[in-house]
């Protein structure tokens, strides 16, 4: 059974709806990464695949801020195909929603992602079915502030990292 990442957690703290009870799998969202090629067909054939088991499945880029907003309560189930950057990007973004998160990692190293490509179709029906559980992670807000008063505010899954570097945005 696949563990999905669900919504966030601002300091420690759950914000939103208590992680819900796994449910069938009946509209999935699937965010492909807009620098990795391969991920747009291996979201074409997700499509596919969940089409054969009733579900019905849409495909954005993690860019596509608008799509993913308009549609947040509507998906029983975000998928993402990435890294761990594109999971952290969906996290943000389906925090205090009922929607779980389930990583697929193409990426590098995947610290956050639950499946690699090769191990998604076996599950599909057992996510279809509601088989499976939801993991609970903590999304973490972070404020910098410099000496001269500029500050930006980040997020993080599970743990923010300080290092010097120029500012950015």
């Amino acid at each position: 059974m696949p563990d999905l990442v669900p919504r966030r957690s601002e300091t420690g703290r759950r914000v939103g709806a208590p992680v819900p009870s796994p449910r069938a799998v009946r509209r999935v969202g699937i965010l492909t990464h807009p620098r990795m090629p391969e991920t747009g067909p291996l979201a074409e054939e997700l499509v596919a695949q969940f089409a054969a088991l009733g579900v019905a499945a849409e495909v954005a880029s993690r860019a596509d801020a608008a799509w993913l907003r308009a549609r947040l309560d509507s998906l029983d189930l975000l998928i993402t195909l990435g890294g761990d950057g594109t999971i952290v990007r969906a996290a943000r973004a389906a925090a205090g929603h009922d929607l779980p998160v389930l990583g697929v990692n193409l990426g590098q190293l995947g610290f956050l992602a639950e499946l690699r490509p090769s191990e998604l179709a076996g599950r599909l029906e057992a996510l279809a079915r509601g088989e499976y559980r939801v993991e609970e992670r903590t999304l973490l807000r972070a404020t910098v502030t410099t000496g001269d008063g500029w500050q930006a505010t980040f997020d993080g899954l599970n743990d923010v990292v300080v290092a010097r570097a120029e500012k950015c945005v």
